[in-house]
């Protein structure tokens, strides 16, 4: 009968005779006095489930008891219920049966004959205080008794297996909880947003579970799974885990233990902890989100032992107005990692950064910037809204790319940029509000010597028009003739200065340039200081300066470079002097036991075969340098040794006009058959190869860095390519094997 009158409801509803249709299948007064609907979920067996009576409109809604009283009080389920003769069980309670429902105060009483309570079944009912779930209860839903803010005593029965995302989130008067032995699938954001809960204990049979110190804790892998204002951080936890204690705290300091290595997603947000906050100095993963909206205030020093931060880990965290110290084993700075915090300060980006990601310091409020010398690319609006930056922008050599917004309303007075080549700049980099540039374009804009018109050319560079060219202070170059006529060479130059562990350090840009099988190109940084004589060199390795030389060395002594985690002991066996240019070198005859880095050291410039000891360090690319031909100070050939003409090496260095084609070096031998002009060229290079053979058809050009940036085929013994897209500057051109440097003005 009933399924017949469902039919015919249905058919006049389709007629838009009825115009809302009602949710359940009957109703009945339980023992408390409430009226409740039911859905007869299997009619054999006969079990209804209880739930809410009116369809919401539009099926999106949450008026589910539109038209219908709900029910107000204390509440005992029934656990059996009437209906036209027949008795059904109730075995659930449906989903949002009592959504909202904010007159039930008391108690609510949940029969064992129901195994499980649907999602938002009692959601916001605020006025509920206690919970009594009976024997038989297995299954809680999602968010099922969450923003139940009166709630101060949970029952969970030994029956109950598995509670669902957010089933007693934002419990705000929560103050105990008990965990039974049958308990154990709990997802994380369970018991999230409950800054009263003062009290957890586990039942000592539960396989998984275990309670210390007023926390509960995973049995397998020592995680802390739920913690509270109450709670001690045991010191032998290996981890934190996901909304561990999200929301919770007790306004004190917060102390990781050094037993810790990993701190889950949200662990921490909106945490009431308002102290200071001590990483553990094992600590290796900070998870997304994990401390953001915290009140925890003072500095910020994230120990060198953590390697990766999750997005959003230290947003919103408004109340840390200290120093921000960031781990020096980060590779990058991920999406808003310290979106609108509070720290103040010189932000110092440490050298191991690559990348820093959208929003990594959006809004900061950090006075000076020093970013690292090894970035690649600051993405989307990485520091837009720092408006404190108002002093010298520092641009590593290491930077090809700027995306929109990275430096939105900063206020920097002078900028340096050191990439020979301009790092490609998006539209709106330095914009302002409504997209409008908030820089003054007269601002000095500083770039290497031989870029300034590269960098006026630049798409979005030439916003600026103060351009000027920095002379370099020092410069090196070394050089090897190969055995087969090809060249290794290093130019090493002094990008600028910054500080490592707290000594002001210089930066030396490093560029290897190997012309065999093609043209290999390595740039790498180094960084040294001179103190009493003796030059200290960053051991990357090991994360500490070591002396690289001792300038004030006599014959007899001997000093310890540490390359690596090797050690060279270098002992001077002469010392001498040599005169050039009227000025008189100190020389030290140095050796070391295994002939590694034997040589002559001139002092206040460096080895004579190569500036580091290239033999122990490994930079993966085969690279041998021996021999310096020139050294340079601000320009101007304080040094050569050998017979190389330095000025027109210094000339193509810097990209300064040359005369006639470029030709291989004296002494390259049978390998040079390749010749390119103009050199410079305004923009048609040709090549000729007199020795041209089709299996060598495909040429390549490539920029200072690398980067191929134009390839084609050769069909002839000459051919002209169009090189004018290429900016100003200086270019490798390889085929069949051989190289050439040429200009492009």
């Amino acid at each position: 009968m009933k399924r017949l009158a469902l039919t015919l409801a249905i058919c006049l509803g389709c007629l838009g005779i009825l115009e809302a249709q009602d949710n359940f299948d009957f109703s009945a007064v339980c023992e408390t006095g409430q009226t409740l609907y039911y859905i007869i979920t299997d009619e054999e067996q006969k079990t209804a489930k209880v739930t809410y009576p009116n369809n919401p409109e539009p099926f999106w809604g949450t008026n589910y008891w539109e038209g219908y009283e709900k029910p107000q009080g204390s509440m005992t389920l029934p656990s059996t219920v009437n209906y036209e003769g027949e008795t059904y069980t109730v075995t659930a309670i449906d989903d949002a049966a009592f959504f909202e429902c904010d007159g039930l105060t008391g108690t609510i009483v949940v029969p064992g004959s129901i195994t499980e309570i649907g999602e938002q079944a009692f959601y916001a009912c605020t006025g509920l205080n206690v919970v009594e779930l009976q024997e038989g209860v297995v299954t809680i839903w999602h968010s099922a008794f969450k923003s139940c803010s009166g709630i101060t005593a949970i029952s969970l029965p030994n029956t109950l297996t598995t509670i669902f995302h957010d089933a007693f989130s934002d419990c705000s008067s929560l103050t105990s909880l008990h965990f039974p032995s049958s308990l154990t699938t709990v997802f994380a954001s369970v018991f999230t947003l409950e800054p009263a809960l003062e009290t957890i204990t586990v039942d000592d049979n539960n396989p998984r579970f275990y309670a210390e110190n007023n926390a509960i804790i995973t049995r397998d892998d020592k995680t802390l799974f739920l913690g509270c204002k109450n709670t001690v951080i045991p010191d032998d936890i290996v981890a934190i885990g996901e909304n561990a204690f999200n929301g919770a705290g007790d306004g004190g300091d917060l102390v990781i233990p050094n037993s810790v290595k990993s701190i889950g997603d949200y662990a921490f947000q909106s945490s009431l902890f308002s102290g200071t906050l001590t990483l553990s100095n094992s600590l290796d993963t900070i998870g997304a989100f994990a401390f953001a909206y915290s009140n925890l205030s003072g500095s910020l020093l994230i120990p060198n032992s953590v390697t990766q931060i999750g997005q959003g880990a230290f947003s919103h965290c408004q109340y840390l107005t200290g120093e921000l110290k960031i781990s020096e084993s980060l590779t990058l700075i991920d999406h808003g990692v310290f979106y609108d915090s509070g720290l103040t300060g010189e932000l110092v980006i440490p050298n191991s950064v690559t990348v820093l990601y959208p929003w990594a310091f959006y809004d900061c409020l950090f006075s000076d910037l020093v970013l690292s010398n090894n970035l690649t690319r600051i993405d989307a609006a990485a520091f837009s809204g720092c408006e404190n930056f108002t002093g010298v922008l520092r641009i590593p050599a290491s930077v090809n790319r700027i995306e929109n917004h990275a430096f939105r309303n900063t206020r920097f007075a002078e900028i340096y940029s050191y990439n020979p080549i301009p790092p490609e700049l998006a539209e709106q980099a330095f914009n302002g509000y409504a997209s409008v540039y908030f820089y003054d374009p007269d601002i000095p804009i500083h770039v290497p010597m031989g870029s300034k018109e590269a960098y006026q050319n630049a798409p979005n560079w030439e916003y600026f028009q103060n351009f000027i060219e920095d002379v370099i202070c020092y410069e090196w170059y070394y050089e090897i003739q190969n055995e087969n006529g090809s060249i290794t060479y290093q130019y090493m130059y002094q990008a600028g200065d910054t500080i490592i562990n707290d000594e002001p350090s210089h930066i030396l840009v490093k560029i290897n340039t190997l012309y065999d099988k093609g043209l290999h190109q390595d740039v790498t940084h180094e960084y040294v200081y001179e103190r009493d004589g003796k030059l200290y060199w960053w051991n990357k390795t090991l994360e500490e300066f070591t002396v690289l030389y001792d300038f004030g060395a006599q014959e007899g002594d001997s000093w310890v470079i540490k390359v690596g985690t090797e050690t060279l002991t270098m002992h001077v066996d002469a010392v001498e002097h040599y005169l050039y240019e009227g000025r008189s070198f100190r020389m030290l005859q140095v050796s070391d036991a295994n002939d590694l880095f034997s040589g002559t050291i001139v002092c206040d410039i460096g080895h004579l075969t190569s500036f580091f000891p290239e033999r122990l360090m490994d930079n993966g690319d085969g690279i041998r340098v021996e021999g310096m031909r020139c050294y340079w100070t601000e320009g101007e050939l304080v040094f050569k040794y050998g017979d190389e003409d330095c000025d027109a090496i210094y000339d193509e260095l810097h990209g300064v006009d040359e005369n006639g084609p470029s030709t291989p070096s004296t002494g390259s031998g049978a390998a040079g058959t390749l010749t390119v002009y103009p050199n410079p060229t305004d923009g048609v290079l040709t090549i000729h190869h007199s020795a041209f053979s089709i299996p060598y058809s495909a040429f390549r050009i490539t920029n200072l860095i690398g980067q191929t940036l134009l390839t084609g085929q050769i069909t002839a013994e000459t051919k002209q390519i169009d090189v004018s897209a290429l900016p100003q500057g200086m270019y490798f051109i390889t085929f069949a094997g051989e190289t050439r440097k040429f200009v492009v003005r």
